[in-house]
Formats: structure tokens, sequence, C-alpha cells
């Protein structure tokens, strides 16, 4: 028992300070690592259901009305960051710092949210108003599925159980929530049913996850009714938040910006071929992002033994991303007839001419995650906001001169020169994070994979 508990000693003094205030205090590393697990579980399951139900939705509905519900689905992921302000990451560390003031934060943070979601709703129908000349049911998928904005602001509970590690409960609300809608999109599915029903099933989701989220609130003794609004803590949110808040539109830009301009400048079926793609490409990012996940607290902690070995499992860590996404790129390359074929069928044959250049994106992505918790750990957060406003600029730029010129092939270049600038060849902009863009020149040789 003393072995264990000076185990977990050493792994919590390896915690963000403010977590390991808490920690100390009232939990220990079972918990944590139960609660991550709890984490992952949600999006592994997310993952799986989401792709094989959403492969059947593309087969039944077809490039065009598939690519009209991703065209929606881009246009309003692109107002999102209106409705978070960049407030939740910063909502759990005050959480953890101050549990006894959990009505103030939540009822603090929850209207500054209702607030951007009300921006954010109008905005996307105005938007599409303005920008959609074709069939108005575009229109009125984006305002369906933009109904879902005035609920997401309940998810601020989920920041009080993430805040005491105990996630497994909205976990559960969540998961529940997808199951039922599951369930009910299998139905639509069998019935034949019209392309209307899956933008409400997408806003169910959101519904019935929220609904689950305040009922599990209210189980474990909690209420809304306690909240109280702080304005000088909203003042003080908002000046802190606006970093990541710009973090998170220059993100959301970087992902759903070809979807857009492709339905803008091209058409809905574009959309759906390119979606049709870039699902088999997102299927493969779950192993990146559980290896950054296992290993970062362990690099992280690796600082304090200095630098030889801080950088050299680093390093490592850069190779086995570099191995992994490198294998899969060129498999997929091989054989991305085949799989576009067997997995949505001939109407998405085009879609093989953008699988084998998206895919190799990867590699980029996957060194992205893996300089993550470096950027942390050295405080280079503010060049990361650059480096990804860098690459959305670029997206948009090479968006605007190939999508009119080679459609989705063309969205699937911009993708994977914008995902290299952000990633790769940003490094170069800071003396800082040079020594990341040699790390990741270093980890496309197989020798470095192999060192102990």
């Amino acid at each position: 028992m003393a072995e264990k508990n000076s185990l977990d000693a050493i792994w919590v003094e390896k915690l963000p300070p403010f977590l390991r205030i808490r920690v100390e205090g009232r939990y220990n590393l079972q918990k944590i690592v139960s609660n991550t697990l709890w984490l992952s579980w949600e999006s592994v399951f997310r993952m799986v259901v989401g792709f094989f139900l959403g492969v059947w939705v593309a087969r039944y509905l077809g490039p065009e009305q598939w690519g009209l519900l991703n065209y929606a689905r881009a246009v309003i992921i692109l107002f999102v960051p209106l409705m978070t302000l960049g407030l939740g990451s910063i909502a759990i560390r005050e959480l953890v710092k101050s549990p006894e003031d959990r009505d103030t934060i939540l009822g603090t943070i929850y209207p500054l949210q209702l607030v951007g979601a009300l921006i954010a709703t109008v905005l996307a129908n105005v938007s599409i108003f303005l920008l959609w000349d074709g069939d108005n049911v575009v229109q009125v998928l984006v305002w369906i599925l933009s109904i879902g904005y005035l609920f997401r602001p309940f998810e601020v509970t989920d920041y009080w159980f993430r805040s005491q590690v105990q996630s497994r409960y909205p976990v559960n609300a969540r998961n529940a929530a997808l199951v039922i809608v599951s369930v009910i999109k299998v139905g639509l599915l069998i019935s034949e049913a019209p392309l209307i029903a899956f933008a409400v099933m997408v806003l169910a989701d959101v519904v019935l996850s929220s609904i689950g989220l305040l009922l599990v609130y209210r189980f474990k003794g909690y209420f809304i009714t306690a909240w109280r609004f702080s304005r000088n803590m909203a003042k003080s949110l908002l000046i802190e938040g606006w970093p990541l808040f710009l973090t998170a539109i220059s993100l959301t830009v970087f992902s759903q910006i070809n979807n857009v301009m492709l339905g803008q400048l091209i058409g809905a079926q574009a959309v759906g071929l390119y979606s049709a793609a870039n699902r088999i490409s997102e299927v493969w990012m779950f192993i990146p992002i559980a290896i950054a996940l296992s290993v970062a607290p362990a690099i992280i902690a690796s600082k304090k033994e200095g630098s030889v070995v801080y950088y050299a499992r680093l390093q490592k860590l850069f190779s086995l991303m570099s191995f992994f996404s490198l294998s899969i790129a060129i498999l997929v390359t091989i054989f991305s007839k085949l799989v576009i074929s067997l997995v949505f069928g001939p109407e998405y044959e085009q879609a093989s001419l953008v699988l084998p250049i998206q895919i190799w994106a990867l590699i980029f992505l996957s060194w992205g995650l893996a300089q993550g918790p470096w950027d942390v750990n050295e405080n280079l957060l503010k060049q990361r906001l650059i480096r990804t406003l860098l690459g959305s600029v670029t997206a948009i730029i090479l968006g605007v001169m190939l999508i009119p010129l080679y459609s989705a092939v063309g969205a699937a270049i911009a993708t994977l020169i914008a995902s290299a600038v952000a990633h790769f060849f940003g490094n170069l902009l800071f003396r800082e994070t040079r020594k990341i863009f040699v790390i990741e020149l270093r980890s496309l040789l197989p020798i470095h994979l192999l060192k102990r």
C-alpha cells in the first residue's frame, strides 16, 4: 500500500499546478485514469457508431443529398465558437480551484454562452440566406440544425463533472442519447425517410444530450435555479478567453471551410464526394489521438530528467506518429479505389481521386497532436495560435484558387498544404519551435523509432 501511495504521489507531481491542488486534496491517480478512460470510451463509441451509421446514411442518400447535409452541418459548425466563446477550459480550471463558487461560475458562463448561441443562430441563418442561391432545402437544413445552438449552453453542467473527475455521468448521458438517436436513425433508413429527417436526428442528438446532462446534474443533487450571474466574473472570463476563442475559430475554419467553399463554388455533389473521402481519413485519427493522450503525461514529466531524456522521448513520439501515419497513407493510397467502392459504393467512385491526396494530411495532423503537449509545457500557445491561423488562411486562399479548377480534388490539395503549413513549415517561423521542425524531419527515418 505504501508503494502504491508513493507511485500516486509521483504522478500527481506531474500534473498541472491548478489540477494538482485538487488531486492532492481529494483524488488519487486511479480516479484520474478512470476519468480519462471514460472520456476515451465516449470518443471511441461515438466514432465507431458515427462511422458505420454515417456510411449507411451516405449510401442511402447518395452524394448529392449527403453533400447537402454535410454542407449545412459545415455552415453550422463554423459558428460554434461564437457559442462556446473559448470558455470551456477556463471554466473547468476555475471550478477545480474554487468548487465552492460552482453556482456563480456556471451561472455566469451559461448566459454568456446562451447569448453567443443566439448570435450564432441568427448569423448562420442570415449567412445561408445570403450565400445559397440553390434549392431552399439547404436553408431549411441550416435552420433545423441551428436550433441545437439554443440547447448546447446547458453543456456547462459537464464542466462541473469534469472538474470533479466524474466524467462517467455526462458520458453515460450523452451515450444514451446517441443510442436512442441511432436506433431511430436505423428505423429511418429502413423506412426510406427523406433528407430532412436525418437533419432532425442531428438536432435530436444535441437536444437529448443536453436534457440528459441536466437530469444527471439534478440527480447528483445540484440545481440550476441556484446559478448566479456575476458581471465582474463575466468580464474577467471574456478577457482571458479571447485567445482560446480565436484558436477555436481558426481550428473550425481549418476543418470546415473546404466543405463550405465546395458547396458554394461547385455544388452539393462535390461536398458529398469530399465528405466520403474525409470520413475514411478521419477514422484513422483515433490512433494518433490515443497515442498522444497516453504518452503526453510521461513526456511532460520527463522535462525534470533533463533535456536529453525530454527530447529523446519527444523524438520517439514523433517517430511513432510518422511510422503509423505513413503506413496508413501508403496503404490507403494504393487501395483507395477499393476502399471507397467497398465502403460507400459505386456512386462515390470519384471520391477515390480525393482520398489518396487527403490521407497524406494524416502525417501533419499527427505531428500537430504530438506537438500539443510540448507547446503547453513550453508555454508556446500564442505561437500555436499563429500557426493555426496561418493554416486557416492558407486553406481559404488555396481553396479559392484550386476548388474552381479541380473541385473536390482541389479541396483535398488545399487541406494537405494547409496542414503542412500549420504543423510543419509553421514551426520555422519561431526560434523556439524550429527544434520541432528538425524532430519532425528526423521522425521520417525509422532508425529513431528503434532507439531506446
